[in-house]
């Protein structure tokens, strides 16, 4: 808030209610102060001992503080807003194929997403009509009447904070249980490049799944899926060559009539169907390439 911002508000500002024709210039926070509840905003002649006997709160500050907070608060959410659209580009056709298998449409990223640009709007909507011309006026006590509505807002962000990681950890969380539902076919033939390496990925989270069940059976060392999957470092392809020696060394290892053994070769047999799926996949890429240059 500039010099003059302040200048024009304290212009603005009602006479004191103690006579003097002095404008309010501060507030009364101090609650053993015995003007506390009579008195909340008041001028410079009542800064005496046998009133406000305390330090003073410049109501300029107050209103900027509080108004700072709103700020806050809609930045927050365009920030969310900004990220989770520009993930949406590229990524809504894989969210909207996962959803046509998700049981209850109200755990859909899209009702997230549609709930956090609703949310967007009531923000704006009630900041305009009902906070920015009470802030630039100063004035505090109306403000302050104003914070359950700032709360339940902040609230209903909080409700959307998964929001803020948004990327394959997240689209696990919610989807997890509908991976296997999904065929390959409609996969290869509806989605991006970047969308079935996507969704690839975390099938071949879910291979990870099973093969740590056999491992942790083994008394072996598991996978980390998230760090495994999420590192720059390793592409798809050194990805399923890792899983598939590890699934070789413990078919190696396994007795034919143990149990485990029926897990392992289904955990080859999705190895393989992903494997078939990458190459289909990038020889799609290469001839779309191919016609486009």
């Amino acid at each position: 808030m500039t010099l003059q911002m302040i200048i024009q508000q304290q212009e603005n500002m009602e006479l004191c209610s103690c006579g003097s024709e002095e404008k309010v210039m501060f507030h009364c926070d101090y609650r053993a102060c015995p003007f506390y509840q009579v008195q909340k905003l008041y001028c410079h002649e009542c800064m005496v001992p046998e009133k406000h006997d305390h330090r003073p709160g410049l109501i300029a500050k107050k209103s900027k503080n509080m108004t700072d907070e709103w700020n806050k608060l809609r930045q927050d959410i365009s920030k969310l807003r900004s990220s989770c659209t520009q993930w949406m580009q590229i990524n809504e056709p894989l969210v909207k194929i996962l959803d046509k298998h998700l049981p209850n449409p109200e755990k859909s990223m899209l009702f997230k997403f549609n709930q956090l640009e609703e949310l967007n709007t009531h923000v704006e909507e009630y900041f305009q009509h009902n906070v920015a011309e009470i802030s630039a006026k100063g004035e505090i006590i109306k403000l302050e009447q104003l914070n359950p509505s700032l709360n339940t807002f902040r609230e209903r962000l909080q409700e959307l904070e998964p929001l803020r990681f948004v990327g394959p950890s997240v689209l696990w969380e919610v989807y997890q249980e509908e991976f296997s539902k999904v065929r390959y076919q409609e996969v290869l033939e509806k989605l991006s490049q970047a969308n079935i390496e996507t969704f690839i990925k975390l099938k071949l989270r879910r291979v990870l799944v099973s093969l740590n069940e056999v491992l942790r059976k083994f008394q072996l060392v598991e996978y980390n899926q998230q760090e495994y999957l999420e590192n720059p470092q390793l592409s798809i392809h050194e990805i399923v060559q890792k899983i598939n020696q590890q699934v070789q060394n413990l078919a190696n290892n396994i007795p034919q009539l143990d149990s485990e053994q029926i897990k392992v070769e289904l955990i080859r047999s999705e190895l393989d169907t992903i494997g078939v799926s990458l190459m289909l996949s990038e020889l799609k890429s290469q001839v779309v390439n191919n016609l486009l240059s």
